[in-house]
């Protein structure tokens, strides 16, 4: 991972990953709403010495990135913008994508975060409808899917990589994104 990366790890669990990113150098904002997980989090944080690279937060997942993206975490501001987003819960993640929707100040964030969501399903195109199920119609032509391993002999765990699509991060329609791309150019 690109030491330059900075990454949002949403349901960061014990700190697996964000413990891993943050000793290859990346800053990490890393959340889980486990207070045994949280605890746990802190002190393999302290204990693999990455202290000045991940940040620990005992949060709902909902509520920790609204306020990120709006800005209104001064102690994260010299991890803002991030340029990932992990969600690694694969049963319920994609429903958490909600979050995402108008949330994002285009002062602050002139690019937009790849998102690296987990899912399980038999077909990629289940977890297309789930999100679809959050966002409604979208451009699904960004949608990068990695198939991880197998679950059940027709059920497989997925990462779905993209980048926010900007009528879903602003908030706008089709329409109004075209007139938006004019005025900016």
């Amino acid at each position: 991972m690109d030491p330059a990366r900075i990454v949002c790890d949403v349901f960061a669990g014990v700190g697996p990953f964000s413990i891993r990113a943050g000793k290859l150098g990346c800053k990490v904002l890393a959340n889980d709403l486990n207070p045994a997980c949280f605890e746990y989090l802190s002190r393999n944080i302290k204990k693999n010495k990455v202290t000045d690279k991940v940040k620990a937060f005992n949060q709902d997942a909902r509520v920790f990135l609204a306020s990120l993206l709006s800005n209104e975490m001064p102690e994260c501001k010299d991890f803002l913008p991030f340029t990932d987003i992990y969600m690694n819960l694969p049963m319920d993640a994609i429903e958490f994508l909600d979050v995402l929707q108008g949330r994002f100040d285009r002062e602050l964030w002139k690019t937009l975060p790849t998102v690296h969501v987990y899912g399980f399903a038999n077909e990629e195109n289940e977890l297309v409808a789930r999100m679809q199920g959050v966002w409604g119609r979208f451009d699904t032509g960004c949608l990068k899917f990695h198939q991880f391993r197998d679950i059940s002999p027709k059920k497989y765990m997925y990462c779905i990589e993209f980048v926010v699509p900007e009528s879903i991060a602003f908030g706008v329609g089709e329409g109004e994104l075209r007139k938006i791309r004019k005025v900016d150019e």
